[in-house]
């Protein structure tokens, strides 16, 4: 069993398996099948669990790239995923600090927005 990222090389190309936007839900692994395509598998919980609440299944991401310096630097699986607005906070801390009141209102409002948008989608 292979758990994500999986990266390999196939024929000229490279390729990765990985997920975006996991939240609240079982880690996903690969296995090669017996017609040697790659199945996948929740292997923290293979039964899978019952719920009567909304689920969002994470992003299902396939990158190919024609080198690896392509596949390293793209952006997609960040793109798929909220923006972190912890670190976004500790960068901007000199804000809070050298009292710009405008930003320092935007950004309130931004991280208000943001945890909005989450709870939408919890």
């Amino acid at each position: 069993m292979f758990g994500f990222p999986l990266t390999a090389r196939v024929g000229d190309l490279y390729v990765t398996l990985t997920e975006a936007l996991v939240k609240d839900y079982g880690d996903l692994a690969v296995k090669l099948g017996t017609d040697g395509a790659l199945e996948g598998q929740l292997y923290a919980d293979p039964q899978g669990w019952p719920t009567d609440d909304p689920v969002t299944q994470p992003w299902r991401v396939t990158i190919i790239a024609r080198n690896l310096t392509d596949l390293v630097n793209t952006t997609l699986v960040q793109n798929l995923n909220p923006p972190d607005l912890l670190s976004l906070e500790v960068s901007l801390g000199f804000v809070h600090k050298t009292g710009f009141p405008n930003l320092r209102a935007s950004f309130r409002r931004l991280t208000l927005l943001q945890r909005v948008r989450q709870s939408d989608h919890s």
